[in-house]
């Protein structure tokens, strides 16, 4: 950990404690604008320093020690980031009750953070070919993709709402601004408070996406140096992972990331990126190496595809009940290839 990251969680403790003075207060601002990587931790021990409950020194104690396990269960890495950040953190700790702003500041301070879901939990997990509805303890709903998980701390309801996203997902969530709603994939946190969003972050893909329906979220990028970014309805944020191209031949290669409007169809006026929460599978200039791992999930199948000038083929389509073996025969009516099925496994070839 840096010098000035530790100034920043000394100079936020001091803050929160309200012990910062005026020029500390300047200088806490201006650090975080030199580091805009900071900005979604900050906010995120702001929000649970909120919490009203008193907390005693024994609850601050234990607090941090199950965090601490929480993190070894994960397999991180967490003895020496833990230890500056409790040296840095302590001395405040007599000012106010800030066993969160502790255990959280332990979290960030680590230099490759995890993002695996905590052990203790309860899991929502659709797979291949299903889809899931499942309603969150305090009344959200989330409407799950096809092989994707979803996971979240039997405390969800506390004093942050947490969960974790492995795949895509539709959120419905329910308003409440004293307990901010945070969604966390590998590589993106979106931050709410009630609103109307899907979010795909699949990991084997190119790319990860967060797109507002309605409402507002604030969209961070794990490792990333972009400052967070605020959505407005229609909008959505395109984050290019590893620093790949995109798979979209209008695309500009090598961007970090990209705000775009939503793909809303003429037929029935729906986005393109929400389309699957009503049983449609729809695409639009995929290429086949995207898209048929998007078929895979889709039907429950396995298509390997044999020739780079396969992968290349590029497809726009819209489908709801139509059979997998259907989907091909269709494809085949704008692109050259021939395929052959055995049970659920499929082998794609140049004509």
């Amino acid at each position: 950990m840096s010098n000035k990251q530790d100034v920043i969680w000394e100079l936020l403790a001091k803050k929160l404690s309200g012990e910062a003075t005026a020029a500390e207060q300047t200088e806490l601002e201006a650090l975080l604008r030199q580091h805009p990587d900071m900005h979604y931790a900050a906010g995120h021990l702001s929000d649970l320093w909120k919490q009203d409950a008193p907390v005693s020194l024994h609850q601050r104690e234990q607090a941090f020690a199950d965090h601490l396990d929480r993190m070894k269960l994960a397999g991180v890495d967490w003895d020496e980031p833990v230890k500056s950040g409790r040296r840095v953190v302590m001395k405040w700790l007599t000012a106010a009750a800030a066993v969160v702003l502790l255990a959280a500041a332990a979290w960030w301070l680590m230099p490759a953070r995890n993002t695996a879901a905590p052990a203790v939990a309860e899991e929502v997990h659709a797979e291949k070919g299903t889809r899931s509805r499942v309603t969150l303890p305090d009344g959200s709903v989330v409407w799950l993709n096809a092989d994707s998980r979803l996971t979240y701390k039997d405390d969800f309801n506390g004093a942050l709402r947490e969960v974790y996203l492995e795949g895509e997902a539709y959120f419905d969530v329910v308003k409440d601004a004293d307990k901010p709603f945070i969604i966390h994939t590998a590589r993106m946190h979106i931050r709410v408070l009630g609103t109307t969003f899907n979010v795909r972050a699949y990991p084997n893909e190119r790319t990860a996406e967060t797109a507002l329906i309605r409402g507002s979220v604030e969209v961070s990028a794990q490792g990333e140096k972009m400052r967070p970014v605020i959505l407005r309805p229609n909008e959505k944020l395109v984050l290019y992972l590893d620093g790949q191209q995109p798979d979209t031949i209008n695309e500009q290669p090598k961007q970090e990331f990209a705000i775009r409007p939503l793909h809303v169809a003429e037929q029935d006026g729906l986005p393109l990126e929400t389309a699957w929460v009503e049983n449609k599978l729809v695409f639009r200039d995929e290429a086949f190496g995207t898209l048929a791992a998007r078929l895979e999930r889709w039907y429950g199948v396995q298509i390997s595809l044999n020739g780079p000038e396969v992968k290349d083929l590029r497809f726009t389509g819209r489908f709801e009940k139509e059979t997998i073996e259907q989907v091909l025969k269709a494809l085949q009516i704008t692109a050259e290839f021939r395929y052959s099925m055995n049970g659920k496994n499929i082998s794609i070839f140049q004509q």
